[in-house]
């Protein structure tokens, strides 16, 4: 953010919050759980497109950032979260605190 203040205001952008765990099926395996946290208001901060080519393949990288306001479990287990926004699902790879405790930072990236 460029010296950018944030309030309330420019939380323009739904998205949801999902985190992942672990949890054992009926046979006693374990499997992946999704599980959503709820609906958020967040300030979709404009990010990067990127492609590479490997193996005769084009990968796109989408990378962006989002403000929300500040959630003390998102601060500390982020890293294994993701949010869903109407451009798909994006995996969450740093959390940063803004201000006094008020705003989070969440640097998220999806590939294709």
């Amino acid at each position: 953010m460029k010296n950018d203040r944030v309030y309330i205001g420019k939380l323009d952008t739904i998205i949801e919050l999902i985190q992942f765990g672990s949890g054992r099926d009926a046979t006693g395996g374990v499997i992946e759980q999704k599980t959503i946290l709820g609906k958020l208001h967040a300030n979709r901060v404009p990010g990067t497109v990127g492609s590479e080519e490997n193996d005769g393949k084009i990968r796109w990288l989408n990378v962006r950032s989002y403000i929300i306001r500040h959630i003390d479990q998102v601060l500390t287990n982020g890293t294994n979260m993701a949010i869903r926004d109407a451009d798909g699902d994006f995996d969450i790879h740093h959390v940063a605190p803004v201000g006094k405790k008020h705003w989070l930072l969440l640097k998220c990236s999806k590939r294709e």
